[in-house]
């Protein structure tokens, strides 16, 4: 699709539906859920004017499906280790799509060609993408039930958005997050950067992918991005795979990490003291200072 059509297909749609499209380009791979959640979860009702929350999928359903007719998303599914394939099929830009949304966010020719071809992506890499969602929608969720806290969509920022190029010691370094946002709660904002771990990877190369970070604070780079160094949000696969990082780690003067379980932050919410903090005892919430 050519630019001037790009131009007149944004024209066209209401501003939630560009949103989405840019919410897609950030996490490349979002099931109807994570959409319903971040995008659909209320609405106005029409006798009372006050906003209430949205019991069913068909909103998120009819616009999903809207957007598809209009070639700017496609449904896919997973396969399990059975071959069965998921029963949650995922959504992600097409290449029209992604121009849309690369338009939109002044994103280079390069930058368009990569996230057009999200469609045949890597499996691994596909649930790893949804698993960052399910983070950003568990902190979303948790600001919604909190008095005067907010972790808005727009504010997650993906793995391209995020990647920092920096010196180490003389060395150009490449660091990619799995992603980033804010988390306000009061006068007080929290910057999160995430890494995700699905028990895939050796634990000398994560430690490794950890290092970095600990590079990245020294480096003062960050400071061209963040106020503030971001504390890390680190999800894993179980209890026993932190206790071994964490040893093996020791002391993190130079940054923040949080490391805990995608089922902690599943069955208690990313708000609840589920959080290890190396050179720290037993568990603190998120938001605790420090």
């Amino acid at each position: 699709m050519t630019r001037p059509n790009l131009i007149d297909q944004a024209a066209v749609l209401p501003e939630r539906d560009l949103l989405l499209l840019d919410l897609l380009l950030q996490h490349r791979f979002l099931t109807r859920r994570h959409i319903q959640t971040l995008y659909f979860s209320a609405h106005h009702d029409p006798h009372s004017g006050n906003l209430t929350a949205t019991r069913t999928p068909r909103a998120a359903q009819r616009r999903l499906q809207l957007l598809r007719r209009r070639g700017l998303l496609v449904r896919r599914y997973l396969a399990g280790p059975d071959g069965r394939r998921d029963p949650e099929p995922y959504f992600c830009l097409t290449a029209d799509g992604a121009g849309l949304a690369c338009a939109r966010a002044e994103l280079t020719a390069a930058e368009r060609r990569k996230h057009a071809s999200g469609a045949l992506a890597n499996p691994l890499f596909v649930r790893h993408a949804l698993a960052a969602a399910e983070l950003h929608c568990a902190l979303a969720t948790a600001a919604r039930a909190q008095h005067d806290h907010e972790c808005r969509p727009q504010w997650w920022r993906g793995e391209d958005a995020t990647a920092a190029l920096f010196n180490d010691r003389g060395v150009k370094v490449l660091l990619r997050p799995d992603g980033y946002t804010r988390y306000r709660a009061g006068d007080d904002i929290h910057h999160l950067l995430t890494e995700i771990d699905l028990g895939t990877m050796p634990l000398p190369r994560l430690r490794s992918k950890l290092e970095l970070y600990r590079a990245y604070a020294r480096s003062r780079a960050w400071q061209e991005r963040y106020p503030v160094f971001p504390k890390l949000l680190l999800l894993t696969t179980a209890e026993r795979r932190i206790s071994r990082l964490l040893e093996q780690l020791g002391s993190l003067r130079e940054l923040v990490l949080l490391a805990s379980t995608h089922q902690q932050v599943h069955l208690q919410g990313p708000l609840a003291p589920i959080w290890r903090q190396p050179g720290r005892p037993g568990l603190r919430p998120l938001l605790e200072p420090g």
